[in-house]
């Protein structure tokens, strides 16, 4: 399966998702999902995440932001992360490929209106993060993640 990927520098991009083993971040367990939001600084490789359970609805809106079945010439699809907690500083080279698969998104059907969104599925890669650390809990914490913040 061949996959076109964003502009970072480790061919991480937004939407991806990223499994984290061993969290030590109050927002999330181990093994649970966070996805990479559109806030990242993808040219120093610097990922800003929410954890997936945090997303309003559980699904980022990723579509034109004006309509899909009239959208204007030029007018490009965009993510928008709603939510949080939101947690910086992940060092996208501490990521692992995993594996390329479907996360489900929402959009506009027609024209921005209440009730007119639809859900739909888009190809993102998943990645894994062997430890997320809180640095709030230096010391405490023995999660052993190299400092990313």
């Amino acid at each position: 399966m061949t996959m076109t990927r964003g502009v970072g520098k480790r061919g991480v991009s937004q939407g991806d998702q990223i499994r984290v083993v061993k969290s030590c971040w109050y927002a999330m367990k181990d093994g649970e999902l966070c996805q990479v939001t559109e806030h990242s600084d993808f040219e120093d490789a610097l990922l800003d995440v929410i954890p997936r359970k945090g997303l309003y609805g559980g699904r980022a809106f990723w579509g034109p932001h004006c309509a899909n079945a009239v959208t204007p010439v030029g007018q490009v699809e965009t993510m928008s992360t709603s939510g949080g907690p939101f947690k910086g500083g992940i060092d996208a080279d501490l990521l692992v490929f995993d594996r390329v698969g479907q996360v489900t998104f929402w959009r506009w059907k027609d024209v921005p209106r209440a009730g007119g969104g639809e859900h739909y599925g888009r190809e993102v890669a998943f990645w894994i993060l062997p430890a997320l650390h809180d640095y709030r809990l230096d010391g405490v914490c023995g999660c052993g993640a190299a400092r990313t913040e």
